[in-house]
């Protein structure tokens, strides 16, 4: 039960949001929450498989000059439809590859991920990818409650494991670093 002192408690962050990215094994998704108002969070529902859900699969669809497709359930359908019509030989399809930075032994600056065909791209590109993207649909999403918010006005967070070592936690923070470096 919060007491009164808990409810006057402003938030630390200069920004107008505090944004949350959490970019999962299996699943990725989001949290925002206004400064002014932080206790009150936001979050966004996917629709696709078999019920709404505030999560997405980590799936990153690339075309072959290694751009972005689609992330997510866009990206399953996208690439079974391309299956189906057997010209998904030209794509990148990633699933599953977050764990490759559990091994943080490995962990090295030019590590690769494979994609369903055997097919091999930088891991920081991949990631990446998928980060910015989530940031996009992010922004896009609380431009409808608060248009024109630019990306300088939000805090991101993005959550990594805390069973990762310290390679680990900075390829996150590093590919992180190249979403924004790369923003507008």
């Amino acid at each position: 039960m919060a007491t009164s002192k808990e409810e006057k408690i402003p938030s630390k962050s200069k920004a107008l949001v505090v944004a949350a990215i959490d970019f999962g094994t299996m699943y990725s998704g989001y949290a925002f929450s206004l400064t002014q108002d932080w206790k009150k969070t936001y979050t966004y529902t996917w629709y696709g498989g078999n019920a709404p859900s505030n999560k997405n699969p980590t799936v990153l669809l690339l075309d072959s000059n290694e751009e972005f497709v689609a992330f997510g359930y866009d990206a399953e359908d996208q690439y079974s439809k391309l299956t189906a019509k057997k010209v998904h030989e030209d794509y990148y399809y990633f699933q599953r590859f977050k764990m490759i930075l559990h091994q943080d032994l490995g962990v090295k600056k030019n590590i690769l991920c494979t994609d369903e065909l055997g097919k091999k791209l930088p891991a920081s590109m991949v990631f990446a990818h998928c980060i910015r993207h989530l940031k996009d649909h992010l922004l896009t999403e609380i431009n409808k409650s608060i248009p024109g918010i630019s990306t300088e006005e939000v805090d991101y967070i993005l959550t990594v494991p805390a069973i990762w070592g310290e390679r680990a936690k900075r390829f996150m923070r590093e590919a992180a670093k190249e979403v924004r470096e790369g923003s507008s």
